[in-house]
């Protein structure tokens, strides 16, 4: 790191020389007088943009998935050759409630709590 000093004196001896510095724009002027030269350039720095998000696609609505059909006919013949409404809800692949709403539609589902 140079000083102002230093700085100056490059620019008196036709060096190129950069000074890097955070500056209010009323300070300039006394900036060009005190390195003594006409031959300058002021360097805005460029104004940061706010980053805008990344347009993300929009995912088109999830349609609600029923679960597949169940054999009513073989939730009630199950039942009736004596398996638990867990069993045949396991064996099916669907839930317990689905076999018990069956087999209470037709009218011979008993608690077995």
């Amino acid at each position: 790191m140079a000083s102002f000093e230093e700085a100056a004196k490059g620019v008196r001896t036709g060096k190129e020389v950069w000074i890097v510095t955070r500056t209010l724009v009323d300070e300039h002027t006394s900036l060009a007088e005190f390195l003594g030269a006409d031959d300058y350039e002021i360097i805005e720095p460029e104004a940061e943009e706010p980053e805008e998000p990344a347009p993300t696609e929009e995912e088109p609505p999830k349609k609600k998935k029923f679960p597949a059909p169940v054999d009513h006919g073989k939730i009630v013949a199950l039942y009736k050759a004596n398996r638990t409404p867990v069993w045949i809800a396991d064996d099916m692949g669907c839930s317990l409630q689905t076999v018990i709403n069956h087999l209470k539609k037709e009218g011979i589902y008993r608690n077995e709590t």
